[in-house]
């Protein structure tokens, strides 16, 4: 039979682990969301569904699908501003400015 102290210390494990999987979840369906809308913003921009399928890894029937989603018509209106190029990372930026002036990133 385990101690007090170990059943208190196994209960917090699982409120540590739940908390965890809990802030997860929420990461995930924000990214989730955020790519969506990322897809929808580039669509409206006028890049054509085949080259967003390839930065994205998606087919281009699975775009066509996410494109059609409540949430890329309903929430890409209420999209966020698009984040300042200092918001970004290092890491982040030289990927983004290479392509934008349409030089290799590496």
């Amino acid at each position: 039979m385990a101690s007090p102290e170990q059943l208190k210390q196994k209960e917090l494990n699982e409120k540590r682990l739940t908390n965890r999987l809990r802030l997860a979840t929420t990461r995930l369906q924000n990214a989730q969301q955020e790519h969506v809308w990322a897809i929808a913003a580039a669509k409206s921009e006028g890049l054509s569904i085949r080259k967003i399928a390839v930065a994205t890894g998606l087919s281009s029937s699975r775009v066509h699908q996410v494109l059609h989603t409540e949430e890329a018509g309903v929430k890409h209106r209420r999209r966020l501003a698009e984040p300042e190029l200092s918001s970004l990372s290092q890491c982040e930026q030289r990927a983004i400015l290479p392509e934008e002036m349409g030089l290799s990133p590496y």
